[in-house]
C-alpha cells in the first residue's frame, strides 16, 4: 500500500502476489517519510526533560496517525482500511521511541 503512493493504484495486487520493485518503492518511501517525521520531531524536544520527551514523542506519532491516515486519505484512499488500533499503537511507540532516541543521542556527556 505504501509503494501505491509513488507507483498508483495499479501496483496494489492481490496479497499472493510479489512485485520486487513495488516492495522497493515502498522500503524508501518508508525510509524516507520516517527521517523526516523524525527530523522534525528533533526540532520539538531537545528542551524537555525525559519522560515529557516520550510523551510528546508519542503524542507527536498519534498526530502523524491522524494526518497519514486522515488527511492524506484524498492522496491514498486504500489506508482507509488500515485504521485500527495497531497502526494507532505503532505510531504512538514510533513518535516515542524516535524522540528518547534522539534525547538520548542529544545528551550532553560527561567528559573525563
Amino acid at each position: 500500500m505504501i509503494g501505491a503512493i509513488v507507483l498508483g493504484p495499479a501496483a496494489l495486487s492481490p496479497p499472493d502476489a510479489f512485485g520486487a520493485e513495488v516492495v522497493v518503492v515502498a522500503l524508501l518511501l518508508h525510509f524516507m517519510l520516517s527521517i523526516a517525521y523524525g527530523t522534525f520531531l528533533a526540532f520539538l524536544i531537545p528542551a524537555l526533560d525525559t519522560l515529557w520527551t516520550i510523551i510528546l514523542g508519542g503524542v507527536y506519532g498519534l498526530a502523524l496517525y491522524y494526518l497519514n491516515f486522515y488527511g492524506f486519505n484524498a492522496f491514498s484512499p486504500w489506508f482507509a482500511e488500515q485504521r485500527d488500533w495497531v497502526s494507532i499503537a505503532s505510531h504512538f511507540v514510533f513518535g516515542a521511541v524516535a524522540a528518547y532516541a534522539y534525547k538520548s543521542i542529544s545528551a550532553p556527556r560527561a567528559t573525563a
